[in-house]
C-alpha cells in the first residue's frame, strides 16, 4: 500500500515517508487520538499475501513487544486495515550511528558511553532469549539528548526456538556458504558462523558489536573498498590499520576488541554483559593511558589480522575481480525469496549472472505465475521486476544495467533500478520454451525462438527484426546464441532432425558458420579464455582459441548434476560473468525430479489415501462412475503408456506409446493420442471388450495434447501448437458430417478445453490478458465468453453434474466456482479449497493434473513427492581457480 501525506490508517495520519526496506515501508505519522508522533511500518500489499513475510512481520512485532528497555525502540501496536498490516512504533528522532561516524571518529569517552548503551540494549534482548543478527550503525539511533536506541529487530531470532536451517531462509541481506541457503546479517558486521550459515547465538551480536566499536574509534569500517570486491581484497591482503585508533587507548579496551573479534565462538566473549562489565571498568579507570598503547596495538595486529581473515566467509555476497586479488574459489548458494520457489520449466529455470558479477536474475513460479527477480550479490536484496508476469529466458545488457526477457509475444527490456519494462519488438509467436537471447556492446540483440527458425537480430532500442542465420535442410532450428568478445561473432546451437546437437560459431557479417562442438545445448565463453558447456549433466571448461575458433587442450570438469530442462532444445542451468562468477543449479535426474503420487483429498485438503505407484504419472482421469482411473505413465525410455487403475488399487497397462487418455461418456472406451514419426493419431479402444485400436482422426505431427470428448461423442477437443498463434483450442470432428470448430483461436495462448457435462459450454485457459485465466463460452456454437477465474487460473475441470467448475489458481490453490446455467452462464465468485502440489503446474503437455468425483466431494491430485525439489542457485566466486587446482 503506497501512502501519501495526509492519508489515514486508523487513527494515524501519514505525514512523511522515512524509508523503505526489504520488509516494508516506514512513515512518520501523527497519532490523532493521543496527539503524539509515531512511526508506521507497513508491509507492502504483495507481501501481505505471502504467509512467510506475514509470519516474519508478526514475529518482529512479538519480539519488540517482549523488549521493554530504554535503549530499544518501543512498539505500540500491530494493526490491519484493508488487508494491509502495519506496526505502530516509537518515533526516534536524531541521527543514526552511521550518520555520526560519517562525520569522523567519535571521541573515546563518547564512544564508550554509546557502546555501553548498545551493550545494555543487547543484554536486555539476550536475557529474553533474543539475538539481533543484523546489528550495524545504520540500525542504531542517537537521540538529541544523547540516548542510544537500537532499531530493526526484523531479523531477530529467539535462540531456543528456531533451527538454523529455518532461520537461514529468512535473510534479505546475505548469502550462505552452505547448501541451506540464506544467512542473516550485513557483510562488514557479520560473524563467521553467520556467514557460514550455521547456528547463531548471542556471540554473533558480540562480534558485530566489535566491528561497530572499531568503527566508532577509527571513523572507518574495518574493511574498505569502492565495491565489495575491493572489500574482499582488504580482507585477504590488507592489514587493518590499528594506527587509526587513538594512540592512548586503555589496554583493557584493546583487550575488549581482541576478545570480541575472535573467529572461534569459543574464544569470544560469551555474553554481551561481560563486554559491558569490561567497558564499565575502562570508564572507571579512564579511557586514555600511556602513548605506548599504540605500540602495543601494533604488536597485537598479527593476531588480530588472522582473526579478521575469518570474515573471508562473506565471499558469499561478493563477486570476484581477478585483477584485484587472487583467492581460492568460494562456493555459496542462494535460495528463492520467501514464499516463492524457483521455476523449473524450460526457459525459466536458468539463473543468469550479470556481466559485472554483481547481480543475478531468476524466475520464480510456473505458467502464468512466472515472475522475474533481480538479486544483488553485494547486498542480498531481491527485487521483483515490475510487470514481468509470464517472463521467460532473461538475459543481461552488457553494462549490467538492464535485463531483457520474453513475455506474451514480445521482447522486453527492463532497467533493474525500477520502472515499467519497455517493448523492444513484437513477435509472431508466443512459444518461449526454447527462447534465448544475447546482447552485445554495440546494441544488437540476437535471439532464437522456436523450432524451424533461424536466429534473429534486433536493435536494443527497438526496430526491425531480421534473420541472422539460415536454417539448412535437416536442421530443427537455431537456439542459445551467446556473443563472443568482439561483438560480431557468436556461439549458437543447431539441432538436426536426427536429434544431434551441434554448436557453431556464426557472424553478424555473414551467414557462414563453423562447427566447434557436439552433444550439448548451452555454451558460454568466459573472459578467462574457456568455453563452458554441459555434457551428460556435468559442467566442463575447455580452452578456446578466439583467433581460429578452435577448442584446445582437454576439458576440465567443474561440477556435476547440472539441472537441465527440456528436450534437445532445452537449457542447461548455468551462467558466467566477466568477473569470475559462475552460477548454476543442480537437480536430481528427471525421473527423480518429476515423480508423483496420485492422492485422494477431501474438500478441506485432507489427504485420504494414495493410488498406484510413485512414478512419472501424468494426466489422471476418473471414469464417469468414479470407480476407475486412466493415467499416462512415462517410462524410463522416454516412452509413455496409458494405464488403468481401479479402486482396489489394481493397475494394468492398457496402451503402449499413448498419452492424454480420456473416457467416453459411457465409460466403455478410452480415447487417447498415439504418435509415429510423421503423424499424430486420435484413437479409441474398448476398455472391457478388448480389441484393436480404432483410428478416429489423423493429422501431421505437431505439439499439443488431447483435452476432452463431447458427451455425444461427435467431437474431441484438442490443444494444438500452430506456427502463428502459439496454442489454440479446437474441436475435431469424429464423423464426416461435422466440421472442425475453432473454440479459441487467437494470437494469445489458449489451452485445456473442457466441455460441460450437458455439452452446452466449453471451459479453457487463455493468457490474452497477460496471465492465464479460465474462461467459459458456448459450445458447439461460440457465444459470448465469461471470465471465471480472477488473478490467474488454469486447468479447468467440470463436476459431473455441471454445477461446479474447478481450476488451479496462479498460486496453486484448487478453486471452486458454483455454476448455474440456462440460456446464460452465471458463475459465483471463486472460492479456494486447498493448496495442491503438482508437477507441471498446468504447463503445456499436462491437460489434467487433478480430477473430481461425480459428487464433488473428493479430488484425485497428481501430487509431487519428496525428492522432486530443485537445488538453490549455487555461486562459485573466482571459479577460474578451479582450473589451476585441477
Amino acid at each position: 500500500m503506497a501512502l501519501t501525506n495526509g492519508a489515514q490508517l486508523g487513527s494515524y495520519e501519514i505525514t512523511a515517508l522515512l524509508g523503505k526496506g526489504g520488509m516494508g515501508e516506514v512513515y512518520r505519522a501523527r497519532d490523532l487520538k493521543l496527539k503524539r508522533e509515531v512511526a508506521i511500518k507497513i508491509l507492502p500489499d504483495e507481501f501481505s499475501r505471502d504467509a512467510d513475510r506475514v509470519s516474519r512481520f508478526q514475529r518482529e512485532a512479538e519480539v519488540l513487544a517482549a523488549l521493554n528497555h530504554p535503549n530499544i525502540a518501543n512498539i505500540f501496536d500491530l494493526e490491519e486495515q484493508n488487508g494491509s498490516r502495519y506496526l505502530v512504533l516509537e518515533l526516534v528522532e536524531g541521527d543514526t550511528l552511521a550518520d555520526r561516524i560519517g562525520r569522523g571518529p567519535i571521541p573515546v569517552d563518547e564512544t564508550l558511553e554509546t557502546a555501553k548503551q548498545i551493550c545494555e540494549a543487547l543484554e536486555a534482548a539476550h536475557e529474553k532469549g533474543i539475538i539481533h543478527r543484523d546489528l550495524k550503525p545504520a540500525n542504531i539511533k542517537l537521540t538529541p539528548d544523547g540516548k542510544v536506541k537500537v532499531l530493526d529487530f526484523g531479523l531477530a531470532k529467539a535462540m531456543a526456538r528456531a533451527s538454523s536451517s529455518s532461520s537461514m531462509s529468512n535473510s534479505p541481506t546475505m548469502l550462505s556458504g552452505t547448501m541451506a541457503g540464506m544467512v542473516l546479517g550485513t557483510a562488514a558486521y557479520m560473524s563467521p558462523e553467520q556467514a557460514r550459515g550455521r547456528g547463531t547465538d548471542q556471540r554473533s551480536d558480540v562480534f558485530a558489536f566489535r566491528c561497530i566499536l572499531y568503527e566508532m574509534l577509527s571513523g572507518r569500517q574495518a574493511f574498505q573498498g569502492e565495491d565489495v570486491s575491493e572489500i574482499l581484497a582488504s580482507v585477504m591482503k590488507v592489514d587493518v590499520d590499528f594506527n587509526r585508533l587513538p594512540s592512548n587507548l586503555n589496554p583493557r579496551l584493546a583487550d575488549v576488541l581482541r576478545r570480541c573479534l575472535a573467529k572461534n565462538m569459543k574464544d569470544r566473549w560469551h555474553a554481551i554483559g561481560d563486554v559491558r562489565f569490561e567497558l564499565d571498568s575502562v570508564i572507571r579507570s579512564g579511557p586514555a593511558r600511556a602513548a605506548q598503547t599504540g605500540r602495543n596495538l601494533k604488536a597485537l595486529w598479527p593476531t588480530a589480522a588472522a582473526l579478521f581473515a575469518g570474515l573471508s566467509i562473506v565471499l558469499g555476497v561478493l563477486y570476484f575481480r581477478a585483477r584485484t586479488v587472487s583467492v581460492e574459489p568460494v562456493h555459496v548458494s542462494v535460495v528463492a525469496p520467501p514464499g516463492t520457489t524457483f521455476s523449473e520449466t524450460v526457459g525459466r529455470a536458468v539463473p543468469v549472472v550479470s556481466p559485472d558479477g554483481r547481480s543475478i536474475v531468476f524466475i520464480t513460479g510456473e505458467g502464468g505465475a512466472a515472475r522475474l527477480w533481480v538479486r544483488s550479490l553485494s547486498t542480498g536484496d531481491a527485487r521483483l521486476i515490475e510487470s514481468s508476469d509470464g517472463a521467460s529466458a532473461p538475459f543481461w545488457s552488457p553494462d549490467s544495467a538492464s535485463v531483457g526477457f520474453f513475455s506474451n509475444k514480445r521482447l522486453y527490456r527492463a532497467d533493474i533500478r525500477g520502472g515499467k519494462p519497455q517493448v523492444i519488438a513484437s513477435l509472431d509467436t508466443g512459444i518461449f520454451g526454447s527462447a534465448s537471447a544475447t546482447w552485445n556492446r554495440e546494441g544488437t540483440i540476437l535471439f532464437g525462438l522456436d523450432a524451424g527458425r533461424p536466429l534473429s537480430r534486433v536493435p536494443a532500442e527497438g526496430g526491425a527484426v531480421t534473420a541472422a542465420t539460415e536454417v539448412t535442410k535437416g536442421a530443427y532450428g537455431h537456439f542459445r546464441p551467446a556473443f563472443l568478445p568482439d561483438g560480431k561473432h557468436f556461439l549458437f546451437l543447431a539441432i538436426q532432425d536426427e536429434g544431434k546437437n551441434r554448436v557453431y560459431v556464426g557472424s553478424l557479417d555473414s551467414k557462414d558458420k563453423k562447427e566447434i562442438l557436439t552433444g550439448t545445448t548451452t555454451v558460454s565463453y568466459t573472459s578467462s579464455g574457456q568455453l563452458l558447456f554441459v555434457r551428460d549433466n556435468a559442467l566442463f571448461a575447455q580452452n578456446f582459441d578466439l583467433k581460429h575458433f578452435d577448442l584446445r587442450d582437454k576439458p576440465v570438469h567443474l561440477a556435476d548434476s547440472i539441472f537441465f530442462s527440456g528436450g534437445n532444445a532445452g537449457f542447461s542451468a548455468f551462467s558466467v560473468s566477466e568477473t569470475g562468477v559462475l552460477v548454476y543449479r543442480t537437480g536430481n535426474s528427471r525421473e527423480e525430479r518429476d515423480r508423483t503420487q496420485l492422492t485422494w483429498f477431501d474438500r478441506a485438503g485432507n489427504a485420504l489415501e494414495t493410488v498406484g505407484a510413485i512414478g512419472l504419472n501424468r494426466n489422471p482421469r476418473l471414469s464417469p462412475d468414479g470407480k476407475r482411473i486412466a493415467v499416462q505413465v512415462e517410462n524410463g525410455d522416454n516412452r509413455t503408456s496409458v494405464w488403468i487403475l481401479d479402486l482396489g488399487n489394481v493397475s494394468s497397462r492398457f496402451a503402449e506409446n499413448a498419452l492424454s487418455p480420456i473416457w467416453s461418456s459411457d465409460g466403455q472406451r478410452l480415447v487417447y493420442l498415439t504418435l509415429d514419426d510423421k503423424n499424430l493419431h486420435i484413437v479409441q479402444k474398448f476398455v472391457t471388450a478388448g480389441g484393436d485400436e480404432q483410428v478416429l482422426y489423423s493429422a501431421p505431427r505437431t505439439g499439443g495434447h488431447l483435452d476432452d470428448i463431447a458427451p455425444d461423442g461427435k467431437y474431441v477437443v484438442q490443444t494444438l501448437a500452430t506456427g502463428q498463434t502459439n496454442r489454440d483450442v479446437v474441436a475435431l470432428p469424429l464423423s464426416g458430417d461435422e466440421k472442425k470448430l475453432a473454440i479459441a483461436v487467437t494470437s494469445a495462448q489458449e489451452l485445456y478445453g473442457r466441455i460441460s457435462p450437458n455439452g452446452h459450454w466449453v471451459a479453457y485457459a487463455s493468457n490474452e490478458s497477460g496471465v492465464n485465466e479460465v474462461y467459459v463460452q458456448g459450445f458447439p456454437r461460440a457465444a459470448s465468453k465469461v471470465q471465471i477465474s480472477r488473478n490467474g487460473g488454469t486447468l479447468p475441470v467440470w463436476r459431473r453434474d455441471g454445477k461446479e467448475l474447478f481450476y488451479l489458481s496462479a498460486d496453486s490453490k484448487l478453486m471452486a466456482v458454483a455454476i448455474s446455467s440456462g440460456d446464460t452462464l452465471q458463475p459465483s465468485a471463486p472460492q479456494p479449497l486447498f493448496d495442491v502440489h503438482t508437477k507441471g503446474g498446468g504447463g503445456i503437455g499436462t491437460p489434467s493434473q487433478f480430477d473430481v468425483t461425480p459428487d464433488g466431494k473428493r479430488f484425485l491430485v497428481n501430487t509431487a513427492v519428496a525428492g522432486s525439489e530443485l537445488s538453490p542457485i549455487h555461486v562459485i566466486l573466482n571459479w577460474p581457480a578451479l582450473l589451476q587446482k585441477k
